[in-house]
């Protein structure tokens, strides 16, 4: 201010004093920008000099790496790990930093510090996209209902009545589908009538369908439709990537599958009569508009029904009073509950509409029916009274003829004590496991995004490239940690290995094999061997947590890897970060024979089982994939001293976190404990573990 008040022909430029200023030529400017360049070279010799010192000192290398993604513009993407990256810099480096080498960052500078976890812990950049698949369908489905609250929607709207979401955007819902996109796929799908589509028109009270044989070619579906026929998609989700997005996120947060219908109708039309159906229904408008007539159920039985009704006129409506009339345009969304009559009919432009149902058969009544017959089975097997024989003449105690005689009370008290007495016999997780898995056969399979295929097989792991050779074998270590890729797409149940016979296994429902149609594959499971249950429960007790290999409750390392490796091999799991990969040399049959003799000579083996070298470190291969480890002096002894009651703590940390499970330790001298007691807790004992582990059981694992 003072030097401003002494000049006042001083002027401020950006908000600072002038300097001095001093005239140059162009010959000195250019001079000068000459000099700069070669003070800057020589300096990044110097700091490569120094970089190159440091290297051959301590073997670090993230300073390189470092540097040298500032000067070829080389970064590491976000979807792959920092080991990946720097594999790619340099082979020699070691896939899992040491502790020592941990402790040398410690010491660097508050900025080189920054920069240094930002390329080893890149998960902190990337963690959200790894989000819990529950809460991106709650997401999803918020945003579908905008700008209505969800908690509102359940609260006051859901299996009650219908509401009208009006949108301020017209394009909401442009994503989804199009009739550009629809005349796209007819052209370019191999479309059929009856399978992927159908052609239906309603006029003067009479619902026709007009499918023809064999595909539905384009100039067929659009001459039909310039008669003021309808046109329906079936299964849209199959051909369009929108709707199956949209469809896979929202099936995580319902629980249910997820399904939906296209309705193309030309102006001034209708294609389909009045009915109710027995799905939760969500109309987006996408083009045109669309008048909407919806009716209460006609009695307290037509309400919340579990069956689509047939076709209604007018005689069975009362047409002059709807429960709501609402002309729907690009973008609002109508939902109404099952049970609620509906008909709609374009106005004087095209419709173009998607239905979105979920909770079909999805009711408790559908967890009675699964339930209900599993009680009578167990009580038939476990109570004698059940068993006993009906009292002689019950013929002529109860029916049509005999619904007055003195005795039907008697014979109606006994069926309801049995009734009462038939609870007990009840085993909710099993019909729950029922429906769980018919969730699974039913859903269409995860959409992954790319920082999720990058830390799967998907994405990860063996591929061919040119010359016939083969990149990418995967590494595994103890320190590994996984996943599931969806918190729905898998379940583990108990199911009998012939429907017919009292022997059991269980299984691991997935679907990531699913077809994009409704049940286009057969179930996809896999034999879970016995020892392997707990630890595959604490997979889906941690989710969306990951899961260290070294934290499952196996006390052998093999067992570990064997499990995760074949849960990863078939896309079911998916890890914290991209696998380190490595080139596959492929050796002669004579360098495989010397492999083989070197390794025998290795690992000679005590008459107690422990590996006399006690400094060895060894390769395990295990289904294919490199497991590398650091071996201690005692590899019998992976989880004595203070690592082995770690697993066991992760497991029960995990089950008093969660409702569903009971942990009950039963230790019994010549008894072999039952993963289900008599009050269906889950019993899990250290002494169950894979010390006796069956070879059989083991390769089991792969078998469907």
């Amino acid at each position: 201010r003072k030097a401003l008040k002494k000049n006042k022909k001083s002027k401020i430029i950006n908000g600072a004093l002038p300097q001095k200023m001093k005239l140059f030529t162009k010959e000195q400017v250019k001079q000068k920008v000459q000099d700069k360049i070669k003070r800057n070279k020589k300096k990044s010799k110097v700091e490569e000099a120094e970089r190159t010192e440091q290297v051959n000192d301590n073997g670090s290398f993230v300073t390189d790496l470092q540097e040298e993604s500032v000067e070829e513009g080389d970064e590491p993407h976000d979807s792959e790990s920092v080991p990946t990256a720097l594999a790619r810099k340099s082979e020699k480096t070691s896939p899992i930093l040491s502790n020592k080498q941990r402790r040398d960052f410690k010491q660097e500078s508050s900025s080189e510090k920054d920069t240094v976890e930002k390329l080893i812990f890149p998960q902190k950049r990337v963690f959200h996209g790894l989000k819990n698949s529950f809460e991106v369908g709650k997401e999803e489905f918020e945003k579908l209902i905008a700008p209505f609250a969800g908690n509102l929607f359940f609260k006051q709207y859901w299996e009650k009545e219908p509401l009208y979401i009006p949108s301020g955007s017209q394009n909401k819902f442009d994503h989804l589908i199009s009739t550009q996109l629809i005349d796209t796929f007819l052209r370019n799908q191999n479309a059929m009538f009856g399978k992927h589509l159908d052609i239906t028109s309603y006029k003067n009270g009479v619902r026709e369908t007009h499918n023809l044989e064999g595909r539905a070619l384009p100039h067929i579906v659009w001459d039909l439709y310039k008669h003021k026929c309808s046109v329906r998609l079936l299964y849209p989700q199959a051909a369009f990537e929108g709707v199956f997005l949209m469809n896979s996120k929202l099936q995580e947060y319902f629980g249910c599958f997820v399904g939906a219908n296209a309705y193309l109708t030309p102006p001034n039309s209708q294609g389909f009569a009045p009915h109710y159906d027995d799905i939760e229904a969500f109309v987006l408008q996408i083009e045109g508009t669309k008048q909407w007539k919806i009716y209460k159920p006609r009695n307290k039985f037509e309400t919340l029904p579990r069956y689509s009704s047939v076709n209604f006129n007018s005689s069975d409506l009362d047409l002059n009073k709807p429960y709501m009339e609402v002309t729907l345009t690009p973008g609002d969304l109508l939902y109404f509950p099952r049970g609620y009559i509906h008909q709609a009919n374009a106005t004087d432009t095209h419709s173009l509409h998607l239905t979105v149902s979920v909770y079909q058969k999805n009711a408790w009544i559908d967890l009675l029916e699964r339930a209900m017959p599993l009680a009578l089975a167990k009580a038939a097997q476990e109570d004698i009274e059940f068993r006993r024989g009906l009292p002689l003449n019950f013929l002529r105690q109860a029916g049509l003829v005999y619904d007055c005689v003195s005795s039907r009370k008697t014979l109606i008290k006994s069926v309801k004590e049995k009734i009462l007495k038939l609870v007990k016999y009840l085993d909710i997780d099993r019909a729950v496991d029922m429906m769980g898995t018919q969730f699974v056969t039913d859903a269409l399979p995860p959409m992954l995004t790319e920082e999720e295929e990058s830390r799967c097989v998907l994405g990860n792991g063996l591929r061919m490239e040119d010359n016939g050779e083969l990149k990418g074998s995967v590494v595994f270590s103890e320190n590994t940690k996984v996943r599931f890729i969806r918190a729905s797409s898998q379940r583990l149940v108990r199911e009998k290995v012939t429907e017919n016979g009292t022997e059991e296994e269980f299984r691991l429902y997935y679907s990531l094999d699913n077809s994009y149609e409704y049940h286009g594959e057969e179930p996809q499971f896999l034999v879970i061997p016995d020892e392997f249950v707990t630890s595959i429960k604490l997979l889906f007790l941690n989710y969306p947590a990951f899961t260290a290999l070294k934290s499952l409750p196996l006390e052998d390392l093999d067992d570990q890897a064997r499990l995760v490796g074949d849960l990863w091999d078939r896309g079911i799991l998916m890890t914290e970060e991209p696998l380190e990969e490595n080139d596959i040399e492929v050796q002669s049959e004579d360098e495989e024979d010397s492999d083989m003799d070197d390794s025998n000579v290795i690992n000679d083996t005590n008459e107690d089982g422990v590996t006399t070298n006690n400094e060895l470190e060894e390769d395990k291969v295990i289904d294919g994939l490199e497991l590398i480890s650091e071996v201690s002096k005692d590899e019998t002894s992976i989880f004595e001293e203070n690592d082995d009651e770690q697993p066991l703590q992760e497991y029960e940390k995990a089950i008093s976190e969660n409702e569903k499970f009971v942990v009950a330790y039963e230790e019994e001298e010549g008894e072999e404990n039952d993963c289900d007691d008599e009050d269906n807790e889950y019993v899990y004992s250290p002494s169950s573990c894979s010390d006796s582990v069956d070879n059989s059981e083991v390769d089991g694992l792969d078998k469907t």
